[in-house]
């Protein structure tokens, strides 16, 4: 990935030091180059040696783990490319695995297939240009003093709430708004009335928390109510369902 485009997809979310003014006069530079760094003419962006020793300061702080990738043959220069999953910065044997901080997969972005994601993405396009989406009522949800119980503040407890699920009270249910599926164990389900027949059986894995692959059990469609009888709204959910699921019984 060539230095320009790095710099115009970190520009906006990290400070980047602006260099100096060119100190060669300019009319001794070729005006067939710019620098986008410089915002000047006399060489191209890509051969920004300033632009350079910027991008090794924020690799330095661990802001471009995404991008570095080190050079083996012992020269210590960084190369900057766009990886899937970081890759270390460190010297050495040392290593860092990938980490993913949702979880992701599911009907929700598509499925699995190629028209399932593109169908998606169109629509997702369409709501980025016209700044709407369609918005399904949905009930308000206020959380008060008296709901907050004896926790400690200041806090960054996760949001744990229960539900009623298939007529059943559920609790221990994760709130992830990063997840891109609503995710059931299978010992929870198996303690609702389901019939076994309704779970369909799906081919496709999801990535955990940390990056693992999960392959589900199927996905079944349960009836979910939250809140009360009056204010609360009920609907159908498509629940994914796997064997493990840390120390919850759902991830919404």
């Amino acid at each position: 990935m060539d230095l320009l485009t790095i710099l115009v997809d970190v520009g906006t979310r990290f400070d980047v030091e602006r260099p100096f003014p060119m100190k060669s006069p300019a009319e001794s530079r070729d005006p067939k180059l710019y620098c986008q760094f410089y915002e000047d003419i006399g060489h191209d962006t890509k051969d920004s040696r300033s632009l350079k020793r910027a991008l090794d300061g924020l690799a330095s702080k661990g802001h471009l783990k995404c991008y570095l990738q080190r050079n083996t043959h012992g020269t210590g220069k960084s190369h900057y490319k766009k990886n899937k999953s970081p890759i270390s910065t460190g010297e050495g044997n040392q290593t860092e695995g990938g980490f993913t901080a949702i979880i992701s997969g599911g009907s929700a972005s598509g499925g699995p297939t190629t028209r399932g994601q593109k169908d998606y993405a169109r629509r997702l396009g369409q709501v980025m240009l016209s700044g709407k989406s369609p918005m399904d009522p949905f009930p308000r949800i206020e959380i008060c003093e008296s709901n907050g119980g004896r926790i400690a503040t200041p806090h960054d407890d996760p949001l744990v709430i229960e539900i009623k699920i298939f007529n059943m009270r559920v609790k221990r249910i994760l709130v992830d708004t990063g997840s891109s599926s609503d995710i059931m164990s299978m010992e929870c389900l198996s303690r609702l009335a389901h019939d076994p027949k309704t779970i369909e059986s799906i081919h496709y894995p999801i990535i955990g928390f940390g990056g693992s692959i999960i392959h589900p059990v199927g996905v079944i469609t349960l009836h979910v109510r939250i809140g009360g009888r009056s204010d609360g709204r009920k609907m159908n959910v498509d629940f994914l369902i796997v064997k493990d699921l840390t120390t919850y019984n759902v991830i919404l």
